[in-house]
């Protein structure tokens, strides 16, 4: 891992260097499998920035700070970074230093200097990765690689070079030509295609491929990719596979998240579309980016949506596990709320448990003889604590979604909190937190709660959930349940003592 960052880190330090004529072919041998050329100023950076910002990849928070970095970063590449060649082989590999070759070109002795000084201030780049001086380039790598890149001449690779002759104009351009034992192994470890892509052999497949081109633009993303088959018998076979592959590809990710089946299926069209043989290449251009932003901003959306998911998910369990301290604590789970001595809600459960929750100081500004809208207390809910509020929901100031069911049947009943020993269908099979839809949140301090009384309609009960609901049990288990969801179901889990214990379906 610090090897892979050091890596990463030189590889933006080299990119602040202008070059002159260079000839990577030099550092070439028999065993070289990829060989890759970047060209930093070609990078949209601030534009990719402004990008992820947008699309809330980079949080909100930060983007003038990304923003600040990208514009002095960028500057400094368009100034003077030209190219960053990395070289990989298979004797790197055999001789147990898996670095790849960075190889820079430098004007002279002075900037090489400089670049190996940046590389020292870099924390732990200095153990991993080491440089050395030619007359014409900076070297980084492992040691042993280094000193062999410093003594060959090179050899012979047509093939390296056929790759690159496919190269398109872009910033990043990398040539893969896998090596004869690579290509052995290759055939024989590749596993079978399952359907129903099973009419095409995959170890034929493998077995034909000569070498790969990629040549792209990160954003905006364009690129071009190249494959150069063993005969025209094979390119037809390959030809017809990739249209196959990408008919079936949107359908396969439907099954995964519908709500990136249609940006897929655009982006397969595109591809399909830009797909070509030229003699034994089959070549695939995407010069139009949109349809590729469209599946980033959906792909993008969703993993947003599993973060967030999973904070709520989180923020239940400390809300679970609070109520379990409750009960150590007075031998009772919070009753849905704190009542005056005539027995009216006042608070709700979300306060009487504060103080479980690192939250005491807040608890001891309510008065708890008072209602939640008092003049004094109506005070304290914009204080509302932030494990009340999941991230990325659109909610009202002071409100959650966070609620226990409440009812004869359920886990919280009356002015007094239930025992553990009252759940005789245990915990694990009674739900005791619901996370409610956004448009159905509470305000936090008022006793709202959802009435799950066996007389309240199930569409009242289910009102608003889309595809799932996220509830949390009594043992402190987060789980979501997809609908549609049976009533019957719904409503055992719901009960403390029904006797049935019912098989939960994720």
């Amino acid at each position: 891992m610090r090897g892979a960052m050091a890596l990463v880190a030189w590889l933006g330090l080299a990119a602040m260097v202008p070059a002159q004529q260079f000839a990577v072919e030099k550092f070439l041998d028999d065993q070289a499998f990829v060989v890759a050329r970047i060209r930093p100023k070609k990078v949209e950076l601030n534009n990719a920035i402004a990008y992820l910002t947008k699309n809330k990849v980079i949080p909100q928070a930060q983007a003038i700070a990304f923003a600040l970095l990208a514009g002095t970063v960028k500057g400094s590449l368009d100034r003077n970074a030209e190219e960053i060649f990395v070289v990989y082989s298979m004797s790197m590999v055999a001789s147990g230093e898996f670095l790849p070759l960075v190889a820079v070109p430098t004007k002279d002795a002075e900037q090489q200097e400089k670049l190996e000084e940046m590389l020292r201030k870099i924390p732990g780049a200095g153990d991993v990765l080491k440089t050395k001086r030619l007359d014409n380039a900076l070297l980084a790598s492992s040691p042993g690689t280094l000193e062999r890149a410093a003594r060959q001449l090179g050899k012979p690779r047509p093939d390296i070079g056929e790759a690159k002759v496919l190269w398109g104009d872009h910033a990043v351009q990398v040539a893969v030509v896998p090596t004869a034992d690579q290509k052995r192994s290759l055939k024989e470890l590749v596993p079978p295609l399952q359907k129903p892509l099973d009419k095409h052999s995959s170890q034929e497949l493998a077995a034909g491929i000569s070498w790969m081109s990629f040549s792209m633009d990160p954003f905006p993303p364009r690129m071009k990719a190249a494959i150069r088959g063993a005969d025209a018998r094979w390119v037809e076979k390959g030809m017809s596979f990739i249209k196959d592959a990408l008919q079936f590809a949107p359908l396969a990710i439907s099954d995964a998240d519908k709500n990136l089946a249609e940006p897929a299926g655009k982006l397969m069209q595109m591809m399909g579309n830009g797909l070509k043989k030229e003699g034994n290449d089959i070549v695939l251009e995407l010069n139009d980016p949109q349809p590729i932003l469209d599946l980033f901003a959906a792909a993008a959306a969703k993993a947003r949506g599993s973060a967030q998911s999973m904070q709520s998910v989180n923020n239940m369990k400390e809300l679970l596990l609070a109520m379990h301290v409750h009960h150590d604590a007075k031998n009772s789970f919070p009753a849905p709320a704190i009542v005056s001595s005539e027995g009216k809600p006042l608070l709700s459960w979300r306060v009487a448990v504060l103080p479980y929750l690192e939250q005491e100081n807040l608890y001891r500004k309510f008065r708890l003889d008072e209602p939640w809208d008092s003049e004094h207390n109506r005070k304290l809910v914009p204080l509302m604590p932030k494990l009340f509020a999941p991230e990325g929901e659109t909610l009202q100031p002071g409100h959650t979604p966070y609620v226990v069911p409440v009812g004869k049947q359920t886990m919280f009943f009356g002015a007094k909190g239930g025992k553990l020993g009252e759940v005789t269908d245990g915990t694990s099979n009674t739900v005791a937190l619901i996370q409610l839809p956004a448009g159905r949140a509470v305000i936090w301090s008022k006793p709202d709660d959802l009435d799950a009384d066996p007389k309240v309609a199930f569409d009242e009960l289910t009102k608003g959930f889309s595809d799932r609901i996220t509830v949390g049990f009594g043992d402190g288990t987060v789980r979501r349940i997809k609908f549609p969801l049976k009533e019957e179901v719904f409503r055992n889990l719901l009960d403390k003592a029904d006797g049935k214990t019912i098989p939960l379906l994720d």
